[in-house]
């Protein structure tokens, strides 16, 4: 029985493939990533229908190894943020990220800030079959 439970367990944990997950689906973000460099412990990425749910903060993952994450509202008269950067995929469970700029613009100040900041290894941990957290990991010296 313990055999049967540790097989499971393993086919769980090897049928989730992260790369592909992050490539192919459309995911909400529970923050923009760049908009606070003192905020950047966690993300918590949810998967969504973007024709069923545009608005919000979102971010999408290219195949060419780029992201775009982004605030859109139902409506002009708001405040946008909008970041770019790279990220790689370091292995099925880890992600490194790169924020290369951030914008806003609308209804608030506008200003284009060129980060080019490293913000690091992000272990990849699955909340639920629609949900996953992005959790900084911490670097030891």
């Amino acid at each position: 029985m313990k055999r049967l439970f540790t097989i499971l367990i393993l086919i769980s944990i090897s049928s989730f493939s992260f790369a592909q997950d992050l490539v192919k689906d459309h995911w909400s973000i529970d923050k923009i990533i760049g908009q606070n460099l003192n905020d950047t412990d966690s993300y918590i990425l949810t998967q969504v229908d973007i024709n069923k749910n545009p608005y919000g903060n979102h971010i999408d993952f290219k195949k060419n190894g780029t992201f775009s994450c982004y605030y859109s509202a139902s409506c002009g008269n708001d405040c946008f943020s909008q970041s770019t950067g790279t990220y790689e995929i370091v292995d099925k469970e880890h992600l490194k990220l790169f924020v290369v700029e951030y914008k806003q613009f609308g209804f608030c100040k506008s200003e284009t800030l060129k980060l080019n900041h490293d913000l690091g290894i992000y272990f990849a941990v699955k909340i639920s079959d629609t949900e996953i957290k992005l959790e900084r990991v911490t670097q030891t010296n």
